[in-house]
């Protein structure tokens, strides 16, 4: 799941707004069936993008943290972390992911819209 799909399933509670970042709570809608009931989240005022996350059990347990660093911009312009630390607090355990090599695609063909395509994904 794309983190930016968290919108339709947590419900939103502001806890500061500073001039570099937003923080947020998200906590689980009902009905919804999510491993993590809270989330907390920060978010890099100047690009929206999730800078860091906190996930809690039912318990209220923070179980793990994903904190995402070195902003990049990749040849087309896209922005992307260079950097993504994922601590499992229960486990004890952390796991760093780095970026070595950033390589897009710059057009995408026509096929690649086709309703087919969009279901399953188009062989080029």
């Amino acid at each position: 799941m794309k983190m930016m799909n968290l919108a339709p399933y947590y419900e939103p509670f502001l806890l500061y707004e500073s001039e570099d970042e937003y923080a947020m709570r998200l906590e689980r809608l009902p009905n919804v069936e999510f491993l993590y009931p809270k989330l907390l989240v920060r978010i890099d005022k100047p690009t929206l993008l999730i800078k860091r996350i906190e996930y809690f059990d039912s318990r209220g347990r923070k179980i793990r943290t994903q904190e995402r660093s070195d902003l990049r911009t990749g040849p087309f312009g896209s922005l992307y972390f260079g950097k993504i630390v994922l601590t499992d607090h229960l486990e004890k355990k952390v796991a760093v992911t780095e970026v070595l090599k950033y390589q897009g695609k710059k057009t995408l063909s026509d096929a690649f819209f086709e309703k087919r395509s969009l279901i399953r994904t188009p062989k080029e």
